[in-house]
């Protein structure tokens, strides 16, 4: 059963700390691929939408940004 899409988030974000959200998509998107080859199914109700050559997640800003959960950390990262 896939999991709500911002719970994953707040896993990786758990599990590897601050990250930026390029990172985040592409660490569960290969999750995604993973799981979908060892025949698990998806792992998260997030919906893909692939160009040529690219990929985002729809609606992964605006997900992000109404959880109060989750802190944006800006500026310089030094």
């Amino acid at each position: 059963m896939a999991v709500p899409f911002i719970d994953a988030v707040k896993y990786v974000l758990a599990l590897e700390g601050c990250l930026h959200p390029f990172r985040i998509s592409r660490i569960l998107a290969l999750a995604e691929l993973y799981s979908l080859e060892e025949g698990g199914g998806r792992l998260t109700d997030a919906r893909y939408v692939l160009g040529p050559g690219v990929f985002f997640i729809e609606g992964f800003k605006e997900a992000v940004e109404a959880d109060g959960c989750i802190a944006k950390r800006e500026g310089d990262p030094e």
